[in-house]
């Protein structure tokens, strides 16, 4: 009888359990429905197990959405929103909340892929195809899918905004929205709105068929610099000849933002050169911007405009600026730019010393005296410098310069780069010089006053030779007498 009850008494459990889960999943069904209508969902249709409606599908144009029944550990359950035919194809893009998984596999190695809004980027890992990506994040579509990754979904209603708690994630081209249901609270005053709201979504990260159209697209709306700037780069590394990246590209010309105008500027190559020009000499450009926009003019920055600018840089203290000017100084040669470099060498900072080292040894100043500057040099008190002043040396310098070199690199025992680029510099003066071996100096007759490097180890020996005879002109008719050839050895 007792087993009886008790059978009877769990079979009176079980159905009121089962009824309580039948009106759960009855009421979410009817939200299901309801927002399949307020969505315009077509093709329509539901899978049931058990007599429970557990899954609701349907069309939206090239859309497919998906309502769906989920349950995470053993509290949590509620509807999932899943949009799908995104078009994104195969690890082309995912994006999830930024956490300690995240957080990891950036450890391990993984790469995230960051569009310069600091707000979105900090909440959202982001991986996927650069140009896509740029395509599909507008500021409207980060903002919307921001709010989704801190965990909530804002709806405006008759009741004024509300707040779902959600769990957002998007790969293998379809957006998932779950949305937490607390026991015994209906969705389905809510649902509706929300599935508009996921939809709308979902049809902004559709993959566009003309990616470098909604970058310029994005561009021309952006209000962040950074996404501006990255745009730019983005059309015109990845789309130099689509029609609307040189429309962007001549609109950024106007930015506000002096980095978006250098990257347009350079892109366009000659119609960007009155923008570099400004760049590179108006007075309240960033020191990097303007020692940029000085590279790319090259030798359509003027030499004498160089110099000035370059007195004018050593005097505000802008490096960048001075190091780009001296960089077309050093290509231009000539007096002027000779003392300009060799002035800065003697007396400018260690790096500035060693980029007019630098163009000293590219070889325009060579005729200017280079040689005797970048010897003096060998003596400055940084080694870096030394080691540019030596590798410039090894670049235009003649015998003069072995000394100077040896005699550095011997007094740096315990330098080893100082060391290396004086021994490099010597072996690559040794090679320009005719009938040079490594190591040893001889002074031949023949040709008076010339300095050659001879094959045969004849270190510190003496040796008398005979003229060469050569054809005797009248006023040379006197007999010659024996020469001597001194070969001194010089020791590396």
């Amino acid at each position: 009888m007792d087993g009886m009850l008790g059978l009877l008494g769990l079979g009176s459990v079980a159905s009121v359990v089962y009824l309580v889960f039948s009106l759960i999943f009855r009421e979410r069904a009817q939200a299901w429905r309801d927002a399949a209508r307020a969505a315009g969902l077509t093709n329509v249709q539901t899978s049931s197990f058990f007599g429970l409606e557990t899954k609701l599908t349907g069309e939206a144009g090239a859309l497919r959405l998906r309502l769906e029944s989920y349950q995470r550990g053993k509290y949590e359950q509620g509807t999932r929103i899943v949009v799908s035919g995104l078009r994104h194809g195969s690890y082309a893009l995912t994006i999830r909340t930024e956490g300690v998984s995240s957080t990891i596999e950036k450890v391990l190695g993984e790469k995230e892929f960051e569009l310069g809004d600091d707000l979105f980027d900090s909440a959202a890992y982001l991986q996927g195809a650069p140009t896509l990506i740029r395509a599909l994040f507008d500021a409207d579509t980060r903002r919307a899918m921001q709010g989704l990754l801190q965990g909530h979904l804002r709806l405006k209603g008759a009741r004024g905004e509300e707040a779902l708690d959600v769990r957002t994630s998007l790969s293998d081209s379809e957006l998932r929205v779950e949305i937490r249901e607390r026991l015994f609270t209906s969705l389905r005053r809510v649902l509706p709105e929300a599935v508009r709201a996921v939809l709308s979504l979902g049809e902004r990260l559709a993959r566009p068929d003309d990616l470098a159209g909604r970058i310029a697209d994005n561009t021309r709306r952006e209000s962040v610099p950074a996404v501006r700037l990255a745009n730019v780069q983005a059309l015109a590394r990845e789309f130099p000849t689509h029609p609307r990246t040189r429309e962007t590209l001549l609109a950024s010309l106007q930015d506000e933002s002096q980095h978006v105008r250098l990257r347009a500027a350079i892109a366009l190559g000659p119609d960007g050169r009155e923008t570099l020009i400004d760049l590179a000499t108006r007075d309240d450009s960033r020191d990097q911007i303007a020692s940029r926009a000085i590279l790319a003019l090259g030798a359509d920055f003027p030499p004498a405009q160089a110099l000035e600018k370059l007195q004018h840089a050593l005097r505000a203290e802008r490096p960048a600026v001075a190091r780009a000017c001296i960089e077309i100084i050093g290509r231009t040669g000539g007096p002027e730019n000779f003392d300009a470099l060799a002035g800065v060498l003697a007396s400018a900072g260690a790096e500035l010393a060693v980029a007019a080292a630098q163009a000293l040894g590219a070889g325009a100043c060579a005729d200017a005296g280079a040689e005797g500057a970048l010897i003096e040099a060998l003596g400055h008190e940084s080694t870096g410098v030394q080691v540019a002043a030596a590798n410039a040396l090894g670049r235009i310098g003649t015998p003069l310069a072995v000394v100077p070199l040896r005699s550095c690199g011997g007094g740096r025992l315990f330098d080893g780069d100082v060391r290396r680029a004086t021994r490099e510099a010597i072996v690559a003066i040794q090679a320009r010089v005719t009938g040079a071996s490594p190591g040893q100096l001889s002074l031949a007759a023949g040709e008076a006053g010339q300095v050659s490097l001879v094959d045969d180890d004849l270190r510190g020996r003496v040796s008398i030779q005979p003229a060469t005879e050569t054809a005797e002109s009248p006023d040379d008719a006197a007999p010659r007498r024996p020469q001597a050839s001194h070969v001194p050895t010089a020791q590396p």
